[in-house]
């Protein structure tokens, strides 16, 4: 995987351009009277390991690249696909035009899910309403594709599972996934409501709006309340799924509390309140506590009865963070903290004049790995130029991966968001020199703890074929 990504993303990333149209180039891509069905999709995903979707936005390039008898637009999301050989190409093919979100791969690899994306900017009329036309005439939101032959087939129709944009919303860099596998013959998905839209599901599937829905062996099950709407949801292992509403029925969404569902579909009410939350092993729910902030409570329901117990923090816990080696940490409002196993002893303290204009955790985002932790942090009291940290947590060596360099001359970024696959960090930034995207690439497992600064790798030739761009899902066969 590493000799993959560190060759080709480089060069090839630019070229990848999921959707094919062989329409006129006058003729507008947001026009209606799509006439797509899904055989008009065809998948070429099998036999490859990576696969990266990016956003192309406002873009001054006509620039095409062919591929058969197709002809891709710059003007959509796209999808690259890599194999082991290192050999890229297109995803998807098809003559009409498509806004693809994500990838999703079910944890055997057999499988793979596209995601279509509701609402694109693909689809933009010129008075800047969207018209999902393609989406809208194709009445599948997710194809599950066969990685074996490329089969492919919708999941079910009507049902559009939440973009990563709208996902990023509940927890930013933390945001609990939309999609997610118990195993590979089950997985939760939350979607977009069908109530008043244009996307047609059968009549028990029908959704007012953000509904959580079950995928077991290809059959699905509506999970979420009438008249309400589901916030966030973790997906266990065993089959299991712990999830909380609010109460959309008046002006506002009253929220309810987490709610425990178990593979026999018995439920139990965990918490009297929602928000952020995370799950463990054996099923547990680990959520700062409802009546006081300091103490983290930690539930199992053992025999159908509730058990919890009570961590005591000294500094409150916003978030969770799951590293691959089981650990579980806390990001809290001054310090990053183990909580499984459980200290108080900051592992990682923040600076004193970290901006707080934006977001729950001050902008500040953790990603672990073989008990590296990777992290940024601003130079300033405002939300400007982002430095990048890495500390060994069993050592505490620690060093710098990327900061400004010359007065910001060089290496001055906006942290946008953030992908990980095993120990392969994608990043998504911002240029605050030329207010464009760019992507680097950082390998966990080979940081230099005796070198500061520059430990990323560029991709920024993606800027040949889209003048503005940012990554906005990469997933990977581990």
């Amino acid at each position: 995987m590493s000799n993959i990504v560190r060759i080709l993303l480089i060069p090839l990333l630019s070229l990848a351009i999921i959707s094919c149209s062989a329409k006129d180039e006058s003729e507008s891509s947001g026009s209606n009277g799509s006439n797509i069905q899904l055989s008009d999709v065809k998948a070429n995903l099998s036999g490859k390991s990576l696969f990266v979707t990016n956003e192309s936005a406002a873009s001054s390039s006509s620039r095409t690249v062919s591929r058969s008898s197709e002809k891709s637009s710059t003007s959509t999301n796209s999808l690259l696909v890599i194999d082991n050989n290192s050999v890229a190409d297109y995803g998807v093919l098809s003559n009409y035009e498509l806004a693809i979100d994500q990838i999703r791969i079910a944890p055997d690899n057999k499988f793979a899910y596209i995601i279509l994306e509701h609402d694109s900017d693909v689809f933009k009329a010129d008075d800047g309403s969207t018209k999902d036309s393609t989406l809208i005439s194709l009445n599948c939101g997710i194809i599950k594709v066969n990685l074996s032959n490329n089969a492919i087939n919708c999941v079910e129709n009507g049902i559009v599972p939440i973009k990563r944009d709208n996902e990023w919303w509940y927890g930013e860099n933390y945001a609990l996934s939309s999609i997610q596998f118990s195993s590979p013959s089950i997985f939760y998905l939350t979607s977009y409501g069908s109530e008043g839209s244009p996307y047609k599901s059968s009549t028990e599937l029908n959704c007012d709006k953000y509904c959580l829905y079950r995928v077991k062996n290809d059959k699905v099950t509506k999970l979420t309340s009438e008249k309400r709407e589901t916030q966030a949801f973790y997906a266990f292992k065993s089959g299991s799924v712990a999830f909380y509403e609010c109460d959309s029925s008046g002006d506002q969404c009253v929220e309810d509390g987490i709610i425990y569902r178990d593979k026999d579909d018995n439920s139990y009410d965990i918490t009297t309140k929602g928000g952020f939350f995370s799950g463990g092993d054996y099923d547990s729910i680990i959520k700062a506590d409802d009546n006081a902030t300091s103490k983290v409570a930690i539930s199992r329901v053992i025999n159908n009865q509730i058990r919890r117990t009570y961590l005591n923090s000294t500094d409150q816990a916003l978030y969770f963070v799951k590293s691959n080696d089981g650990y579980i940490y806390a990001h809290g409002n001054n310090s990053l903290y183990s909580l499984l196993p459980f200290s108080n002893t900051a592992l990682v303290s923040f600076p004193s004049n970290k901006p707080c204009d934006y977001g729950f955790t001050c902008s500040i985002f953790f990603k672990i790995y073989n008990k590296i932790a990777v992290y940024n942090t601003y130079s300033t009291s405002t939300k400007s130029e982002v430095t990048i940290y890495a500390k060994n947590l069993t050592d505490n060596s620690s060093t710098t991966l990327l900061k400004p360099k010359n007065n910001c001359s060089t290496n001055c970024y906006n942290l946008d968001r953030w992908y990980q696959i095993d120990d392969k960090l994608y990043v998504s930034l911002k240029n605050l020199n030329t207010n464009k995207y760019e992507s680097i690439q950082i390998d966990i497992n080979n940081i230099d703890f005796s070198k500061d600064n520059d430990q990323f790798s560029s991709i920024s030739s993606i800027d040949d074929f889209m003048t503005d761009k940012k990554i906005v899902s990469v997933s990977g066969i581990s």
